[in-house]
Formats: C-alpha cells, structure tokens, sequence
C-alpha cells in the first residue's frame, strides 16, 4: 500500500454522492488496504475540529461525483459545500488534504471548484501508486503554508512542531508514523546526548524491563531513512555500546 493517511474520510453527501461510485471506491480502497470512513460533514467536523478527540497530525476529505451532469442548482449546491469545508480546513491547525473523485473529470463545472479550496481532482478509477502520490501532495501543500509554532524544536535544518507534530528537514514535509515522531521528538528533545536503549525502551514502548528486543533499532532505521538518507550531515548517530543520540548542526 502506498500513502496512507492518518485519517481519510469519504463525505456523505446525499444529494449529490453517487452510491453506485461510492460502493465502487470503497471497495477499491479496502482492496488495496486503505481504512476509510464514511461520515457526513457534521461528524467528520466533530471527529476533526474538535481537540479532545482528535489524536492525528494530518487527514484527507474526499468528495465523490459520480457520472450523472450536475445541473445549475446542484452545482451551486456542490460549490457551497466546498466552500464549507475548504473554509473550516483553512482554520484547522493540522494539515488537512480535500479532493474530488470524479468520473466526469472533464466537466467544466468541477473545475472552476479547484478555486474554492479543493487541492485535486482525480478520475477514478486511477492506479494504487498514483493515489497515494496526489493524496500526500495534497497534504504536503497545507504542511508548506502553516505557520510553525513558537515552541517548535529547531535543530539545524530540522524543524518540530510538538503542536501540530509536523517535522521537516531543509523546509520539506516529513512523513513519520506516531512511534517514529516519538523517537525523533526525544531524541531531539535531548540534542547531542546520548540516550541508552533501555530508556528510549521504557518511555516510548513502556518496556521497563530486560528484553532481547530490538526495537529501538529497529525503529532507529527507519527515521534514518526518512530523515538523513541522502544528506551528507547525518542527524541520527549511533553510540556503541550503549544507544542513540540526535546532534546538532555542527557535529
């Protein structure tokens, strides 16, 4: 599976959402591992926007059109609705991606929508690997134009931001599941010393005990990959014998 993001919600609208094409890209989704719900704007604005119960660092709207022409009240009704949710993803803290799937991807009336706060319009079907690519440039775009917060951990060219839990290096967007930010934000939390195994273990897995486990390097790989494959200062160093530790630009 390609780009999955930390929440992807298909929107119920029931004037104007196809079942036939819903039921088709649902199934498409589930066959090729995507998890998905499907709510109408009400829950999805109550899953989201409300702090106390929305845990993710990064979502994805999607709304369906299915064959059927949209005539010139229900396009207007379709604009509005765009507007409604572009205007709330514009006041959202988090990155928020919002894309049309569409069967009609040469109808006039859809495109004048890319103007009222859609990211992309993508024809479905479309391939695996093309999906995954527009639904993280969709989100990439919000990352790059939110402001970062006065508390952010700024390390060289690295950037945290606790609130958002957004990381970027050299200004890109870093994608990072919840485990590999945890690792990071501590890591960077104590720059330039080094941290053993046994407690990277204990506050982020809870594991307060010995173990043969090799998680933490495990989980150490995977941020180098992310994080300093293919850039000449590498971040993340190794102490032998003992753990890890994240140093400073001048290292």
């Amino acid at each position: 599976m390609s780009f999955q993001p930390d929440q992807l919600f298909i929107l119920n609208y029931e004037d104007l959402s196809n079942e036939r094409l819903q039921g088709q890209f649902t199934k498409w989704l589930s066959s090729v591992g995507y998890t998905y719900a499907v709510r109408d704007w009400e829950d999805i604005s109550l899953t989201l926007f409300q702090p106390e119960t929305n845990n993710s660092s990064h979502a994805v709207i999607v709304l369906l059109q299915g064959r059927s022409k949209l005539n010139p009240t229900s396009i207007e009704d379709f604009r509005h609705l765009v507007q409604t949710v572009a205007a709330a993803i514009r006041l959202h803290p988090l990155p928020i991606g919002f894309v049309l799937v569409t069967q009609r991807p040469t109808d006039p009336c859809l495109f004048s929508l890319l103007d009222e706060g859609l990211d992309d319009m993508i024809e479905f079907p479309c391939k695996e690997q093309e999906w995954g690519y527009r639904l993280k440039k969709s989100i990439r775009s919000k990352c790059k134009s939110n402001v970062i917060n006065s508390d952010a951990l700024i390390i060289g060219d690295l950037t945290i931001d606790p609130a958002k839990r957004l990381v970027y290096r050299d200004n890109e967007w870093i994608e990072l599941t919840p485990r590999e930010y945890e690792l990071l934000h501590i890591l960077a939390s104590h720059v330039d010393t080094p941290l053993s195994r046994s407690y990277l273990m204990e506050k982020i897995w809870n594991i307060d005990f010995e173990t043969n486990t090799n998680i933490v390097d495990v989980y150490v790989r995977y941020l180098r990959q992310k994080i300093d494959r293919g850039r000449t200062h590498k971040l993340i160093r190794t102490v032998r014998g003992y753990g890890y530790k994240l140093v400073g630009p001048t290292a």
